[in-house]
């Protein structure tokens, strides 16, 4: 693997919160580049994206069956939804942050093609 592109180019992204907990869910398009993505996406890396925003540890769970990568991140909701006073206080704009994360593909690879409902093109 040599080329390098940001994760919007390889994958979706959702995030919303559980009381003081955000969760990430990172989606390939293709089922077959979570085999690249999954060791790269690493629970130190997201910690080091989000830095101080996040208070407590990241988790992160592997879900091959699905494809999805989720992450945890404890304590990154300013108190939760109800008692935050952060400006994303829902954790919506966290799936966002995580997609600007730049991430190696093999050098063939290609992103895919995507229609106007935002799914793989055969």
């Amino acid at each position: 693997m040599a080329k390098r592109v940001s994760l919007d180019q390889v994958a979706i992204a959702h995030s919303g919160d559980k009381g003081d907990t955000a969760n990430v869910a990172v989606i390939p398009f293709r089922y077959e580049d979570y085999e690249f993505l999954a060791p790269q996406l690493t629970a130190e890396r997201v910690q080091a994206l989000y830095g101080t925003t996040v208070k407590g540890e990241v988790k992160r769970y592997l879900l091959p069956g699905t494809r999805i990568i989720n992450f945890h991140l404890l304590l990154g909701n300013g108190g939760g939804s109800s008692r935050s006073l952060i400006v994303d206080r829902h954790a919506i704009a966290r799936a966002s942050l995580i997609l600007s994360i730049e991430v190696e593909v093999p050098d063939d690879w290609e992103p895919a093609e995507i229609d106007q409902y935002g799914r793989v093109k055969d």
